[in-house]
């Protein structure tokens, strides 16, 4: 009897154990995967902030990059004439904004014996479509002709604006008060370098310039 009884002990202290490490196991385990959501959770939100700053970085490098393209075919331009395309084209002061010289500078670098620009990406090169009112890709044939405007989009779908400065008496609103101005209005969409460095002092300042 003492022997059963002793046995019946040892099975009981075997059982009774087992049970409780299973209980503690699995709550553990519901812990643990609490936690592991958390982690993936965090690493989510790290890697798609990553993502969304190295795609912003690229659109600026991009933007920075066509600008001292046509940056560099300006100054080359000018080693040879000696003066900037859009020389006689009066900036209105009164539309700052809207003014936009690049189909002058296009043209004018592109047309000739002479190609200044080997180096841009075509596809950027656009014409307006004045039906629906949109940028669309300009083809062959327009960028032939000298008397379709063509526009050059930044990164972020906008055009390039160009001006000339160096025959004008120098203003508040230049960028640059001799050679050209030449920028992009950035990703906030709005057009703050058409009025000169002081834009610079505002909050939200993102235009990125020559």
């Amino acid at each position: 009897m003492l022997s059963r009884q002793g046995s019946r002990s040892s099975e009981d202290r075997r059982t009774v154990p087992a049970t409780r490490s299973r209980a503690r196991a699995e709550g553990f385990t519901l812990v643990e995967l609490l936690i592991v959501i958390a982690i993936i959770g965090l690493l989510s939100a790290l890697v798609t902030g990553a993502v969304a700053k190295v795609k912003d970085q690229a659109k600026v490098t991009e933007t920075k990059s066509a600008i001292t393209t046509f940056g560099n075919a300006l100054q080359v331009f000018f080693s040879d004439k000696s003066y900037y395309p859009g020389y006689d084209v009066k900036t209105d002061e009164d539309e700052l904004e809207e003014f936009n010289a690049f189909p002058v500078l296009f043209t004018t670098l592109y047309s000739g014996k002479k190609n200044y620009i080997d180096d841009i990406n075509y596809k950027s090169l656009v014409i307006m479509d004045y039906d629906t009112d949109t940028y669309v890709e300009a083809l062959t044939d327009d960028i032939e002709d000298k008397d379709v405007e063509k526009f050059y989009l930044d990164s972020y779908g906008a055009p390039i604006y160009y001006r000339e400065n160096k025959q004008k008496k120098p203003q508040d609103w230049m960028i640059k008060k001799s050679s050209f101005d030449l920028w992009s209005i950035g990703p906030n969409g709005i057009n703050e370098a058409c009025y000169g460095l002081d834009a610079t002092k505002e909050a939200g300042y993102d235009d990125i310039t020559n």
